[in-house]
């Protein structure tokens, strides 16, 4: 559920028309880079201008994010599809409203990777925000409340119900799968 509008893009930097499911990607991407990083994985730096920070490496090896997530020659993993009671949702992501974020998986999803996906939606749900515009904060004027620069953006009601089913693992699980991807920083 969306406690406020979310905020995935448009034409001018004054309307979201429709859902651009790149711009929930993009958050999504950046919460799991996070969490790998945070877990003591190796995430690259997919938009450092020097090419040996991203991927692929000069084995054509990919970091863990960019296994999940895609980057050079190589595609992400799944599809993402907004859904309102079942139905593709094509207009713009409007506040205390239900939605279901679909994940067609297109390529093979270990556990591990599900399980990060899992931990980066209930961390965005917790603490933080998904899509655009998110470092708005409200103004505690309430007359400046309606004005467009104060209003805030992706917002999710915290208790998230994740619909697939995942194996549950150890910080010590994953930061052994992790090792499958962390040598690539040495290179």
């Amino acid at each position: 559920k969306t406690l406020t509008p979310i905020w995935t893009g448009g034409v001018d930097s004054r309307t979201c028309d429709r859902i651009h499911e790149t711009g929930i990607i993009g958050s999504l991407r950046w919460w799991y880079e996070s969490i790998v990083r945070g877990l003591g994985g190796y995430a690259c730096d997919p938009t450092g201008r020097n090419k040996e920070e991203r991927c692929p490496d000069k084995n054509n090896n990919h970091c863990a994010v960019c296994e999940v997530f895609g980057c050079t020659d190589w595609s992400r993993k799944f599809i993402l599809k907004m859904l309102n009671n079942n139905e593709l949702l094509l207009t713009s992501l409007k506040e205390r409203k239900d939605y279901t974020v679909f994940l067609k998986e297109i390529k093979y999803f270990a556990e591990e990777e599900k399980w990060l996906i899992a931990k980066s939606f209930e961390i965005i749900a917790k603490y933080g925000s998904i899509g655009g515009k998110t470092v708005n904060k409200p103004s505690k004027n309430s007359q400046k409340q309606m004005e467009l620069h104060h209003k805030d953006y992706g917002l999710l009601d915290p208790n998230i119900e994740v619909l697939f089913k995942f194996k549950q693992f150890s910080q010590a699980e994953i930061k052994n799968y992790f090792d499958k991807f962390n040598p690539l920083k040495e290179n």
